[in-house]
């Protein structure tokens, strides 16, 4: 088996493995695509990821959209009638929905944080035209 060198190590006590690798490594799976060990990461992030552009980091979505559009062309793929993607089953769309809800989370503070940042600019311009 390709998988051989691969260190494993006990289950803890609370059901989850613990570290063995130290460096990243791709495996190769039996018929296509790669699994990532990365220690150090127990949950992959999309950070630089748009809500409009989310979609197409699941190419089974993406693809289902390409063969049948959604009937919305500002789909948020959730519940929406005529959704290509709610239509079907998808065993990865409970995982779509999960980093839809942290990046739009993340896109309500940075709005916030701008907000923040442009009142501090007009206070600190105003305050310093009042002397």
């Amino acid at each position: 088996s390709d998988y051989a060198f691969v260190p494993v190590g006990e289950v803890s006590k609370a059901g989850r493995g613990r570290h063995t690798t130290t460096t990243t490594t791709l495996l190769q799976v039996p018929g296509g695509g790669v699994i990532a060990d990365t220690p150090g990461f127990s949950f992959p992030s999309l950070e630089g990821v748009s809500l409009e552009n989310l979609v197409w980091c699941f190419p089974e979505l993406a693809a289902a959209i390409r063969d049948k559009p959604c009937r919305f062309r500002n789909c948020s793929h959730l519940s929406e009638p005529g959704c290509a993607i709610v239509s079907g089953q998808f065993s990865r769309h409970p995982i779509y929905v999960h980093f839809r809800a942290e990046a739009k989370a993340r896109q309500r503070l940075e709005v916030k944080g701008k907000m923040r940042v442009s009142a501090s600019r007009q206070v600190s311009s105003s305050s310093s035209s009042s002397y």
